[in-house]
């Protein structure tokens, strides 16, 4: 019963690889090893048959070549996540209408969601629709050339404003 629910399983990973991916699986290339160890076996010595398996099936596509480590090489530093928060985001402008100018800017909606609080979905909504975020502001993909683009807050000062104004 547990090497059927294993294989389902297998089966229900590669579909799930296939569709995200967008990419064809033969199945007749997957060859499925089953190590079964004894009821009485200690943790160290599935590290050590983990080990015995990761040095001898193609070790070199192994990226973590370690046995039961995290998988983690070391913490990513907080320029890199930045800088990746950056290439995978959608810079997003939001203007205050009454002023007529612009009081943010951020590399990304995930990062307005996090630290704003403005639910992601929210602000999708309003960048596609135009419509006022409460009835004030203007959350915009692209800078707005018929408003003041001179100077934003930072992220604290545009906390505190907008909370104050809600």
């Amino acid at each position: 019963m547990l090497v059927l629910s294993l294989i389902s399983c297998l089966v229900f990973l590669i579909k799930e690889i296939d569709e995200y991916f967008d990419i064809s699986i033969n199945m007749d290339l997957i060859i499925l090893h089953l190590l079964i160890m004894e009821p009485n076996s200690t943790s160290d010595m599935a590290v050590q048959l983990e080990q015995y398996c990761m040095d001898t099936l193609l070790p070199n596509l192994n990226v973590d070549p370690v046995a039961s480590s995290t998988g983690y090489h070391e913490p990513m530093s907080q320029y890199w996540r930045d800088y990746l928060r950056k290439l995978r985001g959608s810079k997003v402008f939001i203007y205050d209408t009454e002023t007529a100018q612009l009081v943010f800017v951020s590399d990304s909606i995930q990062y307005i969601a996090d630290h704003v609080g403005i639910h992601r979905s929210t602000i999708v909504r309003y960048t596609t629709t135009a419509e006022l975020y409460l009835n004030r502001f203007l959350i915009s993909y692209d800078p707005i050339t018929e408003m003041d683009n001179s100077e934003s807050m930072t992220l604290d000062q545009f906390r505190a404003f907008f909370k104050s104004e809600i």
